[in-house]
């Protein structure tokens, strides 16, 4: 598995006539938000992305690795974890894992597998290999 399609996901920042910026995903369609200056329309790309993945989470669905990116589009960076995090989430859902089941498998509150799995927040990358190892898929990052 390249950790990278997990990792780069591009979005297409448009400057509107009023001077504001409209973000639009280009992994999902209808994901857009707005902003009032393309600095803040960068920062916002990478909420609108997170947030999209982290909803995607609550409901159980796979997240798709980032589409190609077009000339122009701004490419929205998530942290190692944050792209750990996917890969988990795919694997928990292709093996009908449930974040109890890995609670339980890694020793820790179910409550807190919760926190450990959000975008929102760090984890450390010592209990994410844990919970590949766990799941019977040990990672190995290569240069």
């Amino acid at each position: 598995m390249d950790i990278n399609q997990f990792k780069f996901y591009p979005v297409r920042i448009i400057e509107n006539p009023d001077k504001t910026y409209t973000i639009q995903t280009c992994n999902w369609e209808g994901a857009i938000s707005e902003a009032e200056t393309l600095e803040e329309a960068q920062e916002m790309a990478k909420v609108l992305v997170t947030d999209v993945i982290n909803s995607l989470f609550e409901d159980n669905t796979p997240i798709p690795g980032a589409v190609k990116a077009k000339k122009g589009d701004f490419i929205v960076e998530l942290p190692l974890d944050a792209a750990l995090k996917i890969a988990l989430r795919n694997i928990m859902i292709e093996e009908r894992y449930r974040k109890a089941d890995l609670a339980k498998g890694l020793g820790v509150p179910p409550q807190r597998m919760s926190t450990f799995l959000s975008l929102k927040k760090s984890t450390k990358l010592d209990f994410l290999e844990k919970a590949f190892a766990f799941m019977k898929r040990p990672i190995s990052i290569t240069a």
